[in-house]
C-alpha cells in the first residue's frame, strides 16, 4: 500500500524497451521493441486487460490498489495503455479497502482522491467492494476521517450498483436505510467486537433491503440485525449469534431459502407462531456455544421445524468438560416429522453432548445417509463396533469421516483411550468394503480420520497405514486418510 501512495505523487515515466535481435549477417544488436499490441483496436485491448484482473472471490480476491498488479500496473506501461485502462470501467469495479491505511499516524496522503477516482471510473457497472477494519482498533492512532469519510460517502451513494459486498466495519451513514439494491447478489456484514468509531449504529445494517430481487446470499456476524427484513426469494442466509426465536422468524420469512446457517445464542422466551413445513430448505447448519443452559438450543429449534426437502444437516457444539449428557430425543422426532428417513443424504455431528448409545440411535434413524461426519468427545470404539458388526446399519453409507476432538481444544492426548485401537479400525474398514455385503447395502468408499499431533495419535496412524490390509484397501480404490486433521477441522468449526 505504501508503494502505491508514493508512486501516485510522481510524474509518469516511460522507459524505452529494447531486445537483442540477429542481423542477416548473424551479428547481434539492440533494437527497439515493436509494440504490436498498440496496433490492436482499443476495444480489443480493453477486453484483454480484463483478463489481467485477479479472479473474483466472495471474501478474498478483491482488487487491491497495488502498483505491481492490475489495474494500476496497466497505467505505467505506456500512455496509450494508460488511456485505455482509465476508460475501461470493468477494470475498476472491484476494490479492497483497509481502514488501517487511514490512520493519522501513517504518512499516506491523497487516499480519498485515489479511491474516489478509482470508483469514478466504473461507469454504470456493478461493484464488488470489501471494507476491512484491518485491526485498526487494536493499534494506537486515530483514523483520518477527512480522508476516509469522502470515500465511505461515495460508496454509500453507489449502493444501487452494489453486487458483492463484504463490510467488516459498517458505519451507519455508509448504508442508507432507504437505499435500493437492485443489483445486490451477496452481502456480508461483520461487526468487530469493539467499535472503533464514535458513531452510533442505529441503522446498521439496513432495516430493509429494498428492490433486492437479485440477492443470493447474506452473511451477518456479530451484527445488530434483528430488524432486517429478509427478501422472501433469498436462497442463502448465514448468521452468527442469533436467538432461537429470531432464527425461526428468519426461516418463516425466508420462504425461498435453500441453505441456512445459524450460530445460536440464548434469547428471552416468547410465544411462537407455529411454522408450516419449509419446502425449499435443503441445507441446514445449527451451532451453539458451550455455555448455553439446558435445554440445548439446537434441539429447541428443531422442535419447531419441519423440513421435508432437507438433504444436508449439520449440528455443531463447542466442547465443554463440565457439560453433562443432554436430551437429544427431539432429533429423532424432527427426522420422523420431516419424513427424512429416506431423504437426508449428509449428516455432520460435532461434539453432540450425549452418550455413544444415544448418538447411534439418532444416526440409525436415517438409513438414507450417504455421507457421515462425526466429531466425538468420547472414544469411538462403540461406533466402530456397530459399523463392523451390522452391515445394515446405514446401508447406503459411502463416506465416513471421523475427527478426534481433543487436540483442537488443548486436551492431553497422551492418555491411551484417546487413540483408537488400530485393529478395530482395520476390521471395520474390511467389513464395510467387503464384496459380500448384504443385498441393498453399498460398500464404504471413503474413510477419513483426522487427529492431533500427539505421539499416541501418530503411532496409531502409523500402525494403520503400515498394515497390509490398509494397503490392500487403498490399492483397491478406497479413499483413505489418516493424519493431521487441523486443516480439515476448519470447515467443521461452529462458526463456519
Amino acid at each position: 500500500m505504501s508503494t502505491s501512495i508514493i508512486l501516485s505523487g510522481r510524474p509518469i515515466e516511460y522507459q524505452k524497451q529494447c531486445s537483442i535481435v540477429q542481423r542477416v549477417d548473424g551479428s547481434l544488436t539492440f533494437a527497439p521493441v515493436n509494440r504490436f499490441a498498440l496496433t490492436l483496436p482499443p476495444e480489443l485491448t480493453s477486453q484483454i486487460f480484463l483478463f489481467c484482473l485477479p479472479p473474483p472471490n466472495w471474501k478474498g480476491e478483491f482488487a487491491k490498489p497495488d502498483p505491481s498488479t492490475a489495474p494500476l500496473l496497466l497505467l505505467s506501461i505506456c500512455r496509450q495503455w494508460r488511456n485505455i485502462a482509465l476508460h475501461t470501467p470493468g477494470l475498476w469495479t472491484s476494490l479492497y479497502l483497509d481502514l488501517n491505511w487511514f490512520r493519522l499516524d501513517l504518512p499516506y496522503h491523497g487516499l480519498h482522491r485515489l479511491f474516489c477516482d478509482w470508483l469514478s471510473r466504473t461507469g454504470d457497472l456493478p461493484l464488488s467492494i470489501r471494507i476491512d477494519e484491518g485491526g485498526c482498533y487494536n493499534v494506537d492512532g486515530e483514523l483520518d476521517m477527512r480522508q476516509l469519510f469522502p470515500v465511505l460517502e461515495m460508496i454509500g451513494r453507489l449502493s444501487t450498483r452494489w453486487e458483492t459486498i463484504w463490510f467488516s466495519v459498517f458505519p451507519e451513514h455508509l448504508f442508507s436505510v432507504e437505499g435500493r439494491f437492485p443489483r445486490l447478489k451477496k452481502l456480508g456484514v461483520e461487526c468487530s467486537s469493539d467499535f472503533q468509531f464514535e458513531w452510533h449504529y442505529i441503522d446498521y445494517p439496513p432495516r430493509e433491503l429494498r428492490d433486492a430481487s437479485m440477492l443470493q446470499e447474506i452473511q451477518l456476524f456479530r451484527a445488530p440485525w434483528t430488524t432486517l427484513t429478509i427478501p422472501p426469494s433469498l436462497p442463502v442466509y448465514l448468521s452468527e449469534k442469533i436467538g432461537v426465536y429470531e432464527g425461526l422468524d428468519i426461516l418463516r420469512s425466508g420462504t425461498g431459502l435453500s441453505r441456512c446457517t445459524l450460530y445460536l445464542v440464548p434469547d428471552p422466551p416468547r410465544s411462537i407462531i407455529p411454522l408450516p413445513p419449509i419446502a425449499n430448505l435443503q441445507d441446514l447448519t445449527l451451532s451453539e456455544c458451550a455455555d448455553t443452559p439446558e435445554p440445548l438450543l439446537v434441539m429447541k429449534m428443531l422442535k419447531h421445524l419441519t423440513l421435508p426437502s432437507l438433504k444436508n444437516l449439520s449440528l455443531r457444539f463447542e466442547d465443554a468438560d463440565d457439560r453433562l449428557p443432554a436430551d437429544i430425543t427431539e432429533f429423532i422426532s424432527f427426522i420422523s416429522r420431516s419424513s427424512l428417513q429416506l431423504k437426508l443424504q449428509t449428516l455432520t455431528l460435532c461434539l453432540v453432548p450425549t452418550s455413544e448409545t444415544r448418538l447411534l440411535q439418532c444416526i440409525q434413524s436415517i438409513p438414507s445417509l450417504v455421507a457421515l461426519q462425526l466429531q466425538l468427545s468420547t472414544p469411538i470404539s462403540v461406533v466402530l463396533d456397530r459399523f463392523t458388526c451390522d452391515a445394515r446399519f446405514l446401508p447406503r453409507l459411502q463416506s465416513l469421516h471421523v475427527m478426534n476432538y481433543s487436540f483442537l481444544w488443548g486436551h492431553n492426548e497422551t492418555e491411551p483411550h484417546q487413540a483408537p485401537d488400530a485393529e478395530q479400525v482395520l476390521e471395520m474398514l474390511a467389513a464395510r468394503y467387503s464384496h459380500e455385503m448384504p443385498g441393498n447395502c453399498v460398500q464404504l468408499q471413503s474413510f477419513r480420520f483426522g487427529h492431533g499431533r500427539s505421539e499416541a495419535m501418530k503411532l496409531f496412524a502409523a500402525r494403520v497405514v503400515s498394515d497390509s490390509r490398509y494397503q490392500k484397501l487403498a490399492g483397491a480404490g478406497m479413499d483413505l486418510f489418516f493424519g493431521d486433521g487441523t486443516a480439515e477441522y476448519d470447515s467443521w468449526y461452529v462458526n463456519n
